[in-house]
Formats: structure tokens, sequence, C-alpha cells
């Protein structure tokens, strides 16, 4: 098994570290192998596949299928001089067998009719962006940064510049970087969270390129500044990979099919509107001794980037299927541009563990917007129906609605003590509120109760454009809530630590405003049981079983309708062994 070769293949050794011979300067190389291998335990739910938007994601692993088979690699340089200076480089590299002779599978049922999957003018083979994503050998630079410390006057100061991850936020689980001070501060890997549900919030980050300066004012003020030389995305679980929830995401398809108006047609995917622009944002934080705690506030003035996946005109109608099937609309991911948040947090170290919680608000922000939504009207007749405030405006960039919206996450964690039952437990708890509290522009593109297609109109029922709550309508309000236990037993062989994960989330109020925020009914679920070999080479054992819950809507042979991401997840529930080690 390819997991167990972390183990044999990497001779004992500590990470490289030298001063050269006792100089202030000083290297150290790390490198840690990862191997993973997953493997379905459901059947695809041929009533969810039989939609083919969903189709691919869903078919294209089986029962006992290898939906991973990976072997990953991440190796990271530091130098330091008199610790007043440095550098950091990190490089990632990997490759996964489950990907080698994939091809994308649809329905057998969509197939017999002649339905095309969105990677059929590809013979049904993944794009070549997902190939190198997800199969491989692939491999980026992360990391690669400077820093140096000096003092200014009476004031120190550190400033960082290059590729690297900041974080101005108290959040710890994906639910809450979604509505945390620090949304958006950094690209986050969703395929690697989709895959592996409970996963550290810091295995998810994505380094971009800025320039960062922290200037200590007082012994308990700091005062920070950031400057973003570069943009990027989220990273997507893409559709037809074992985690995509849908065929038509994001990067990899060349389209999807569709009945417009009773008509065969193919919505190409027309890419990307990438942001153009520069974030920044500034923040100030103070431990005074009469707080008992750290108190910050926050300004940031940024670009989404998680994307609205809206439908516009295709001039010419040509596509990858014509002239089969003409193309008159394409899909495009549209990155909202222009958003100002202002945040609070407070953390503090109490008698059970550590405590915090943060608030903000945002203003123009981008609201949900309908997946696949029209930011046209297919037919001329539908104008008045789908938009009766107007068409929609390219507005910062987005066809979305623009508004203000005000979040809350607050935590705790911390260690119980050993007891009879274990040597002692980790533990952490999250919960997330947000609230709409204006909707400012493109109304009609809101995906949100009493707005566009969720407004309950008898012309949008009339035409069967209709959606309610049930159908991922946003709320006014929204909570939802993470958890995570994991008792610890000590040296139950010798050298040799077992540990119980259980990881939880639960969307239980509401469906989210903002993408991705949440959805009624929707969370995820981990378990598993761990092994801390310590030995002159240590190796961690991870074997765990992950998965997926949420609601939607079938009529007992097809579903028509889902809400939220998560819910088109439920089937995809898997066991997944990992082996890793550090030298």
């Amino acid at each position: 098994m390819i997991a167990l070769a972390v183990v044999g293949a990497t001779s004992p050794a500590a990470a490289v570290q030298t001063d050269f011979g006792g100089s202030d300067f000083k290297v150290r190389w790390d490198n840690t192998v990862r191997s993973l291998v997953g493997v379905r335990t459901t059947s695809p739910d041929s009533i969810l596949g039989a939609n083919p938007a969903f189709s691919a994601s869903e078919y294209s692993f089986d029962k006992g299928d290898l939906n991973a088979a990976r072997l990953d690699l991440v190796s990271e340089l530091d130098a330091t001089y008199k610790q007043m200076a440095g550098a950091h480089v990190s490089f990632a590299g990997w490759y996964d067998l489950a990907y080698s002779k994939y091809k994308v599978t649809i329905s057998p049922d969509l197939a017999s009719q002649n339905v095309p999957s969105g990677y059929a003018a590809n013979d049904n083979q993944l794009s070549k962006y997902a190939q190198d994503r997800y199969r491989g050998p692939g491999g980026e630079f992360l990391d690669a940064y400077a820093y140096v410390r000096f003092n200014a006057g009476p004031v120190p100061l550190s400033l960082k510049a290059g590729r690297f991850a900041n974080y101005w936020s108290e959040a710890t689980t994906l639910g809450g970087a979604m509505h945390g001070n620090a949304y958006s501060q950094i690209p986050l890997d969703l395929a690697k969270a989709f895959a592996n549900p409970g996963a550290d919030k810091r295995e998810l980050f994505r380094p971009l390129g800025r320039i960062a300066v922290d200037a200590k004012l007082l012994p308990s003020v700091t005062l920070s500044g950031e400057y973003l030389l570069e943009w990027q995305s989220y990273i997507y679980p893409e559709g037809a990979t074992f985690a995509g929830p849908a065929d038509f995401a994001f990067y990899g398809p060349d389209g999807q099919f569709a009945r417009l108006g009773g008509r065969p047609t193919y919505i190409m995917n027309g890419g990307s509107n990438d942001s153009r622009t520069h974030d920044w944002g500034v923040a100030l934080r103070s431990n005074p001794e009469f707080l008992h705690g750290t108190f910050g506030v926050y300004y940031r003035h940024y670009s989404d980037k998680i994307a609205g996946v809206l439908v516009v005109p295709n001039p010419g109608g040509q596509g990858p299927l014509s002239p089969t099937l003409n193309s008159p609309l394409k899909y495009q991911q549209f990155y909202a541009e222009g958003i100002d948040l202002i945040g609070l947090s407070y953390s503090r170290k109490v008698f059970f563990g550590n405590t915090a919680i943060e608030a903000n608000y945002r203003h123009d922000t981008p609201l949900v917007a309908q997946a696949l939504g029209f930011a046209t009207a297919p037919a001329a007749a539908l104008a008045p129906v789908l938009f009766p405030h107007g068409a929609p405006q390219l507005i910062g960039n987005s066809y979305q609605a623009r508004g203000d919206t005000f979040h809350v996450v607050a935590n705790a964690r911390g260690m119980l003590p050993g007891t009879a039952v274990w040597s002692a437990a980790a533990w952490n708890v999250e919960g997330t509120y947000d609230r709409v509290v204006t909707v400012r522009e493109n109304e009609d593109m809101f995906f949100g109760v009493g707005h566009g297609v969720c407004s309950g109109s008898a012309q949008l029922v009339a035409a069967g454009l209709a959606k309610t709550k049930n159908d991922g309508c946003a709320t006014e309000n929204a909570a939802g809530m993470a958890m995570g236990f994991a008792p610890t037993w000590k040296n139950v062989f010798s050298g040799v630590d077992l540990s119980m994960p259980l990881n939880g989330s639960l969307f239980f109020w509401g469906n989210s405003p903002v993408t991705l925020g949440g959805n009624a009914g929707s969370g995820t679920y981990s378990a598993g049981v761990g092994a801390d070999i310590k030995k002159k080479l240590p190796v961690r054992l991870d074997l765990k079983y992950t998965g997926f819950y949420g609601n939607t809507i079938d009529n007992g042979k097809v579903m028509t309708s889902n809400n939220g991401l998560l819910s088109l997840l439920k089937n995809r529930e898997s066991v997944v062994f990992m082996a890793k080690t550090t030298f």
C-alpha cells in the first residue's frame, strides 16, 4: 500500500541544520512526506446522478474505488541571521495514482440519452488544469519571502516581503474562516478542505505576494499593515473529481448541458473574470493588563476570492460541441472588487482554555447568487420576470448583488486533564452567525428570500423559476457551529501514543447571504484513530471515516433542487488512511 511506503522509503534522519561552525548565520531544511489512500464506501446515488449538472461528480468513482492514492512532499528551507533577518522558501510536490487512468463517467441513463458530460469535448478526460492539480506529477513553490527586524528610533519594526500567508483572525475552522476578519485575506484550498473534513485551517492556507510591516508602538500595542502584490482565487474541488460537488465547476469542464425552454443546449465555460486590484489593510492589536487578553481593530479593502458563477451571453453562439449543440450562453466566474471590512476581536485565556470572539461589518460585499444564475435573460419575454428592477450591471467586476453584511465568530478550545478513560483530551468548539443588513445594488441577482428568483412572484411561479429557502435562498439570519474532540492515550505501546480525533459541523439556522457561508441542515463529519510513533524517525498514522450531509429535493427519479454544496456530497463517504513523517 502506497501509504505504508512513507514509513519504509525514508531513511531515519533529523532535519538538516547547520550554523556553519558557530556563526550567527543558520540554515535549516525540513521535509515532510505524506501518503494518503481513500476508498469510497457508498455507491453512486442514481437520483442525484440523474441530474446532468451533478452526474459526472457522482458517478466517476464507484463503491470500493480508490478516490485517492496520493503521495505528497513538502520541502522547507529557512535561513536566519542573529534572529534579525532571514528568508523562507517552501515547495510542494504530489502525484495521485487514483487519477492516473481516470476517465469522466456519467449516469448510464444520461449516457443512453446522448447527454454529454462537461468533459465531452475533451474525450471525457479531465482538463490539463485538473490533471495537473489532481493527478500530477505536479509541484509548486508556496512560501518565498524574506524578513528583517530593526529599530526606527524607539519603535521596533518587522518588515516582511514575498509570498506568504497573513491571517488576521481568531477563527479556527473552515466555517469560521468564511465569516471571520480574515475572509479573503488569503485564498484557501477548498479541494483539500472538502476531501478532508476537519482539516486544520493552516493546512488550507495559500500564500500570496505581499509586503507586511509590524510596528511595536508600545510594549502592549502593535500596529500592522499589508499591501498585496498579487491576487488568486480559492482552490476549488473541480467537477468530476471525488469531492467535486458540481460538474460545471470550475477550471476544468468545457461546459454544461441544459434544456432551456425545452431545447437541448450546451452552456459554454467562459472562464474566469479575475480581479486586477491590490488588497490592503491595517490592524491595531493591544494586550494591556487591564484587558486580561488581546483586543484588535481591523480595516481591510479587498477583492473577493470566491466566485459567483453566472450565465451571460455568448456572442456568435459557438461552443465546444457546435454545431451539434450550440452555445448561445456561457457561464463565467465573477470576482467582486472594492469590498470594505471593519472588524473587532478579543481573545483571552480562561481557566478552561483559550477563548476568542470577533465581529466584522462588510460594506458593499457580494451577496450569494444562484449557481449558474442568469445575469442575462435567456429569452426576451423572461427579462421583466427575472429582472423587475432592470438588467443587472457589472459593478466592481461582478454582476452579483452588492450590500452590507454582519458576521460574528466565537470559539473556545483547551485540554482536559487525564482521567481513568484517557491520558488527556483536546477539544474545540466554534460558532458563526451572519446577517444581511442591506441590499444595495443588482438586487434581482441576490439569491435571497424576497429578492430575485426567491421573491415568490406569480410570474416566476408560472415560468417555473421560483425558488424558496429549501432551494438555497438566503435568509436574513444564519448560524452554524463546528466541534472537535480528540482523546489521547500515552505510551500504549513503547514510544507510541494513540488518539481518536472526532470532528463535526452543523449549519442549523437559515442560509447564509454570502457564498459558501453555510446552508441549513448541512455539515460534515469525520471519526478516526491516530498513532504518533515517537522513534528516531517520527511517524503519524491516521485512519478515519469522513462524510457530508445536507438537504435535497427530488421527484423520485431525479434530484430537482439542493440546499448548498455540501448536500451534493452527502453520498460521498470514504475511508481514508494517511501516513506522514518529517525529516
